[in-house]
């Protein structure tokens, strides 16, 4: 008789043969599998070694509990006839998990099988059912029982799934009738018809269901902070839309279903299926089309851990990009929970969470802070500040940040920054969460501290795609696509099945041979196997489509332009002031001008005219390279205010687009700040110039306050050039290629400003014209009188009319720099619009 183990789960027995491992979880594919929300995928493992059965927790989320004692993660402990195993909680708990009675465990190498004799006692009968049963827990030999259970009995799963609401927090919504002539409302508040209170994407009155006397049903949006979705589609704030049989109405992570006059309610508590079938992406056209990504499939486990890893080149990149709607694949569709993701992308995107490479915090800030502003631009503005609070607190907990909550973001580990980038994702509670390569740069250690915390988020009940290029850590994962070279799958399936499918021994040898043998057809190979068959068939089987991205109307946003502009100004207000260093530089670059612009003839008057060595009358020469300082100055600090903003934001700036910041509020917050901050730097700047240097009486507009009336072309300038900053920070693809940008674009300024040399009768006198400088110097000229000073050298006579000294060229100056501010905030937009997710677009 062989050393098998049995047990006896919801009154079925279960055996265990010696000789191996035997997993326990929810994994279907688990020696053991028990099918409970409380179970972690991977909750345990079982195994035969020289003294009898042990039990091993590897790391469950909540608890192993062996004859009411609770083990730790990575203890053993003995199993012998009678021990009562309770995973995922204690026996006294309200919802105790999964209850498996031991009834045969050998202590030792078993006794030779007795020739004959009558047979061992019949076993004792099943425990009396209660919460584990009425919560649908099952121990069977795959899925399939579980389901056959749960369709036999309806009250068996509303109560399973009544216990998974409760684990996850929230409190089921029964079904409601339509009656005509009544209203349904739903909303956080308590006051509603339906109350849908811990989640904070619904607003306080969110939605209106309205059953007409005729039995018509109608929906009508209260003013959702983030929306009302009629079959994915998002309903403007304020408006009604008929609904017929069928229509589902989106509301935070609810759905409700008009199903046979009844409203039936549909909370998104993790348990979705998110599968990719029949990806393809190719780019280019003609000769230089290429294909990417060819014919991916795979179906993600509901709670589970996927890891996607292959070699340079492989695509995976590129499929992370499809399955969040960033780059929608040419060919083929992605699900999330049976809708399709680009189709309804507008709803179902606060429901997936994505982790770039990059931090999406800004470092400066406390973990706090990044945090609070992040909460702001995800949740509707009636959310409270205590609310958003209560649930930082939560997801700072859940990931053990709280001990660290007060530390600016720049003091943290590599492992703890991408901590701190998962809890921005956390806030909107996602049941989706991908995350592409948040291991790179990090040493061994913080690697499998970021991979445990991954498994962590998906025993706690979510769904967890990571693109890695570390293979140490695969055996945490539950399954792991292998991309080949050309985007083809390699593989899919249980990590331990992955090195015996290529015939290797070591990961390095796998991609040896996708390196040696780039041309080979891995993708055939993969469909021919019957690993293929048994994780990847059954998604393949629906044929391939089109990549149907949503058309909806025009977007709206889950806040208001203006609260989104407040949020973001004081957001980057308070990154300014949190670098000390860059407010001593915004504080010191003005002065430093400006007291350098006292060395040029110290003393000397800016008057038009003076006399010379023989008393003659000249033109007075000084003003002249005072007024070239000044509007240098301007476009270098306008300039070196912006020209890194967007570029260092940008993978903070694509991942707020997608979960609904405007652009065009960003770019405001952007020109509201720096264009606060460079006019009072050319203010003081033109203020110490001039103010010891005697001026004209009286100017053009401003009478006797000459030196404003200087001032505000300077100020005019320097603003234009922060909007060129702007825009050469959202056109470079690297912060180290602004820096050459600034020198160029000072040099054009110098060259093409009008003061070095007269452009009159020059080629480039009209190229001037669309130089920022050209025009500010236009400006200060006209109130200096610039134009006695610069005349056509061919022609005395003639005179540069962008000095004329005349009120209406002052105010022409003004307004060509505003309508080349107009022109190039439109550039920063369209250059922004390049790095936001494709579907939005």
């Amino acid at each position: 008789m062989a050393a098998e183990l049995v047990v006896r789960v919801n009154g079925q027995e279960r055996r265990l043969a010696d000789g191996t491992n035997h997993t326990i979880g929810r994994d279907p594919d688990a020696g053991l599998s028990l099918q409970d929300s409380l179970v972690s995928w991977r909750h345990g493992e079982m195994a035969y070694a020289s003294d009898g059965w042990v039990l091993t927790d590897v790391g469950s989320t909540n608890g192993t509990f062996v004859d009411g004692a609770r083990i730790r993660t990575g203890e053993s402990v003995a199993i012998v006839p009678g021990s009562v195993v309770w995973f995922g909680g204690a026996e006294d708990a309200p919802d105790p998990g999964v209850r498996v009675d031991v009834l045969s465990a050998p202590a030792g190498p078993p006794p030779p099988p007795p020739a004959d004799g009558p047979p061992g006692p019949p076993p004792p009968p099943p425990p009396a059912t209660g919460s584990t049963d009425s919560a649908g827990s099952a121990g069977s030999t795959g899925s399939n029982d579980l389901a056959t259970m749960m369709a036999g009995d309806g009250d068996v799963l509303a109560a399973s799934a009544a216990a998974r609401q409760a684990h996850q927090g929230s409190v089921p919504i029964p079904p409601r009738p339509l009656v005509p002539g009544q209203t349904i409302r739903i909303g956080r508040a308590a006051d509603n018809d339906l109350v849908i209170a811990d989640d904070l994407l619904v607003s306080r009155h969110h939605v209106e269901i309205v059953t007409n006397p005729d039995s018509s049903v109608i929906a009508r949006d209260l003013g959702a902070g983030n929306g009302t979705f009629i079959n994915g589609a998002r309903m403007p704030k304020g408006y009604t839309a008929p609904l017929q049989p069928g229509s589902i109405v989106g509301v935070g992570h609810t759905t409700f279903r008009l199903h046979q006059g009844m409203l039936v309610a549909h909370q998104d508590t993790g348990e979705v299926d998110f599968l990719a079938r029949h990806l393809s992406v190719v780019v280019g056209k003609g000769d230089k089309r290429k294909q990417i990504l060819r014919d991916v499939s795979f179906r993600a486990p509901q709670k589970s851990l996927v890891g996607v890893i292959g070699p340079s080149g492989s695509g995976k990149s590129t499929l992370l990009k499809a399955l969040t709607g960033y780059q929608p694949a040419t060919e083929g569709v992605v699900e999330y929970d049976d809708r399709n993701l680009y189709a309804e992308f507008d709803e179902l995107r606060q429901r997936i969470g994505l982790v770039p490479q990059d931090d999406i915090l800004h470092r400066d800030l406390t973990i706090t802070e990044g945090l609070q502003y992040a909460a702001k631009l995800r949740f509707p503005a009636e959310v409270s500040a205590a609310e958003q609070q209560q649930r930082i607190s939560e997801v700072l907990r859940e990931l053990k940040l709280d001990v660290h909550a007060d530390k600016k973001i720049t003091s943290l580990s590599g492992g703890q920054r991408k901590r701190v980038s998962v809890a921005v994702e956390l806030l909107t509670k996602p049941s989706l969460i991908l995350l592409d390569e948040p291991t790179s740069g990090l040493d061994p250690g913080m690697d499998r501290d970021v991979m445990r915390l991954l498994r962590g988020l998906a025993d706690d009940g979510r769904t967890v795609l990571v693109v890695t290029h570390s293979v140490a850590q695969l055996h945490l994962c539950d399954r792991v696509l292998v991309m080949a070279p050309g985007g083809a799958m390699g593989y899919y399936g249980p990590p331990e099945g992955a090195l015996p499918f290529f015939g290797r021994d070591e990961w390095a040898d796998v991609f040896a041979d996708f390196e040696n043998h780039r041309d080979a057809d891995w993708g055939g190979k993969w469909h021919q196997s019957s690993e293929y068959q048994r994780y990847v068939a059954d998604v393949d089987a629906v044929p391939p489509a089109h990549a149907d991205v949503a058309t909806a109307a025009k977007r709206q946003k889950g806040q208001s332009w203006l609260q989104q502009v407040a949020t973001l100004v004081r957001r980057y207000l308070s990154v300014i002031t949190a670098d000390r260093g860059l407010v001593l530089q915004m504080v010191g670059l003005p002065v430093v001008l400006g007291l350098v612009s006292l060395i040029i003839q110290p003393g000397e008057d800016l008057l038009p005219l003076k006399p010379d060595e023989l008393g003659n009358i000249v033109p007075n020469t000084t003003a002249t390279v005072i007024a070239m300082i000044l509007a240098i100055g301007a476009c270098l600090t306008g300039c070196a205010n912006s020209m890194r903003e967007l570029i260092k934001e940008r993978s903070i700036y694509e991942r707020e687009r997608a979960v609904g910041l405007s652009r065009s509020a960003y770019i405001a917050s952007k020109v509201l700040v720096l264009g606060a901050i460079t006019s009072v730097q050319c203010l003081v700047m033109t203020l110490i110039a001039c103010s010891v240097r005697e001026l004209p009486d009286k100017g053009l507009v401003l009478g006797p306050l000459t030196i404003l009336e200087l001032a505000v072309p300077v100020i005019f300038l320097g603003v234009t050039s922060m909007i060129v900053g702007l825009l050469i920070s959202a056109a470079v693809k690297t912060s180290e290629q602004t820096m050459s940008m600034l020198v160029v674009y000072a040099i054009f300024q110098i060259v093409f400003g009008g003061t070095l040399f007269s452009l009159l009768g020059s080629p480039a006198n009209w190229f001037s014209w669309f130089m920022p400088a050209r025009w500010g110097l236009g400006g200060i000229g006209t109130t200096l009188t610039m134009n006695l000073m610069f005349r056509d050298r061919n022609d005395p006579d003639r005179i540069d009319p962008i000095w004329y000294h005349m009120t209406s060229h002052w105010f022409l100056a003004l307004g060509i720099m505003a309508a080349m501010s107009i022109v190039l905030l439109v550039a920063v937009s369209l250059s922004l619009r390049k790095h936001e997710p494709e579907v939005m677009r």
